[in-house]
């Protein structure tokens, strides 16, 4: 599956038992209490994480982001940090331009409702290695 304006490909997970990537991600998902202050300390946000919506991959960056579904549970007090300056929801249509196409992709996922995605990117025509 093409993402519009990036080159990646999309494979669906299929269930699995025993040891496989799918239960590695389990296993180690934001289900854990160590997530969850994470995501309090960085956002001010509680959540209760969901499904696993994709693995995306960046070999060209040695990168890989699991995004997970999350409902919001609380919100509390936030401040801005030297790492984050703002915290915010959106609508898809409302993101910043910026946004670079893998983080498109990303967020494009999520918001259609797929589910177990995998996704390797191509380095990008215009990026160059170091």
């Amino acid at each position: 599956m093409e993402t519009a304006g990036s080159s990646a490909s999309a494979v669906p997970m299929r269930p699995t038992t025993g040891r496989s990537p799918v239960a590695a991600w389990k296993r180690t998902s934001p289900r854990s209490k160590r997530s969850s202050e994470r995501w309090a300390e960085e956002t001010g946000c509680i959540v209760e994480p969901g499904e696993l919506i994709g693995a995306y991959a960046a070999p060209f960056k040695d990168d890989l982001v699991l995004l997970f579904e999350c409902i919001l549970a609380s919100r509390g007090e936030w401040r801005p940090d030297a790492e984050i300056a703002e915290v915010s929801f959106m609508p898809p249509d409302g993101l910043p331009d910026d946004l670079t196409p893998r983080t498109r992709a990303r967020i494009a996922d999520a918001f259609s409702g797929v589910r177990g995605v995998v996704r390797v990117f191509e380095e990008e025509a215009s990026a160059t290695r170091a």
